[in-house]
Formats: structure tokens, C-alpha cells, sequence
């Protein structure tokens, strides 16, 4: 195969999920409003979302971490009992 017929491939491939997707979106757009599709499709999130991933506390990598070593050596976990 030639680079031109994979090029030539991609873009029929790529095609056709586009014209697939359009014809979709024009059927939920006729769909009523109360309908989940069509308010997952034109609706806007509400609220904010955080910008970052949350910072990991010591603590919590110290409890965690010791559980990991006392469950690896065949201890139990203290009060799981």
C-alpha cells in the first residue's frame, strides 16, 4: 500500500464517523427537551470543577502505605478483626 491509499483510507474512514455523527446530532435535535439525549447534548454543566488534581495529604500516603505493608506480611489490618 502506497502512502496516498492509507492517506485515502483515513480520510473515507474519517468520513463516515463525521456523517455519522452529524446525522445522530440531527436526530437528538428533534428529540423533545425533556428527553435525557437531547439535555445531555445542547445542556451546560452547572458548578465549578477543580482546576487541578487535589494534592495527595501525608497522612492519608502514611495510612495507606502502612496498611499496604502490614497487608503484604500477612498482618491484619488493627480493628478489622
Amino acid at each position: 500500500m502506497t502512502s496516498f491509499m492509507i492517506h485515502s483510507a483515513h480520510k473515507i474512514f474519517f468520513g463516515v464517523i463525521k456523517s455519522r455523527r452529524m446525522r445522530w446530532t440531527g436526530l437528538v435535535s428533534h428529540m423533545a427537551e425533556n428527553r435525557n439525549t437531547y439535555r445531555i447534548l445542547v445542556g451546560k454543566p452547572e458548578g465549578k470543577r477543580p482546576l487541578v488534581r487535589p494534592r495527595c495529604r501525608w497522612g492519608l500516603l502514611l495510612i495507606w502505605a502502612s496498611k499496604y505493608m502490614m497487608v503484604g506480611r500477612g498482618l491484619d489490618w488493627p480493628g478489622s478483626g
